[in-house]
């Protein structure tokens, strides 16, 4: 059985605002808040604000991605 990655990234963005009291457009906020936008730099914030590293990489290349999911349709 393969994995539906758009279905675990559609999963994923809409629990944001659940698991961290943020949606994923107040985190890209929060990232150009900071003033942040090299990729190790962002991540590491976002570690420090509580996410692992799989999930802290993947809202940057969301962010990098133009804020668009990765694997929207």
């Amino acid at each position: 059985m393969s994995i539906d990655y758009g279905e675990v990234e559609r999963q994923f963005v809409a629990a944001l605002k659940a698991d961290t009291g943020r949606s994923l457009e107040e985190w890209l906020a929060a990232i150009d808040g900071q003033g942040l936008t090299q990729r190790n730099d962002i991540i590491d914030w976002l570690r420090r604000q509580g996410f692992m590293f799989a999930k802290a990489s993947w809202i940057e290349r969301i962010r990098n991605n133009g804020g668009r999911p990765i694997y929207e349709s």
